[in-house]
């Protein structure tokens, strides 16, 4: 749509970033860049931000989600923009239980599978049945490899 709903260009755009790991915009459409805005959120903020949304809705945001809802309040701060926004979640808590249960009550050092549990008690959100189970699933890959190794381990896995 910001690209005139130019299918072609989104498409060699789309193309370029999955090729080369990104794009450039020409000089015509820098225009287009004023519509967006860009920050982060720290570790600390995020679940800040977690426990705000928790207390104030009684919804437990994963981190990513959380991630997204700081930063547009460091933007409505910083321009006093109150547009109506939509902010979709990618993830759920589930994914990240250890994270999602240590920003809401503020207890540490609790498992994955502690977490899980800690999550449905404060949730009442059933446990996705795709992690239900894990714990006693079992154990497929044993593998244990440094990140500086990983290509290596790859390639030797897939044979090439």
């Amino acid at each position: 749509h910001l690209l005139g709903n130019d299918a072609v260009k989104t498409a060699e755009l789309m193309n370029a970033l999955n090729t080369q790991g990104q794009y450039e915009l020409a000089d015509f459409d820098a225009e287009i860049l004023d519509l967006f805005a860009a920050e982060y959120a720290t570790e600390e903020e995020t679940g800040v931000e977690i426990k705000r949304v928790y207390e104030s809705d009684s919804y437990i945001e994963d981190p990513h989600t959380a991630v997204a809802s700081a930063v547009y309040k460091k933007y409505q701060a910083a321009t006093g923009d109150v547009t109506k926004t939509v902010i979709a979640s990618t993830a759920s808590p589930y994914k990240f239980p250890v994270v999602a249960v240590e920003a809401v009550t503020g207890k540490v050092g609790l498992t994955d599978f502690e977490a899980l549990a800690q999550l449905h008690d404060i949730s009442g959100v059933a446990v996705p049945p795709a992690v239900d189970g894990l714990e006693t699933a079992p154990v497929r890959h044993k593998t244990i490899v440094a990140a500086a190794d990983m290509q290596a381990a790859v390639e030797d896995y897939l044979g090439i």
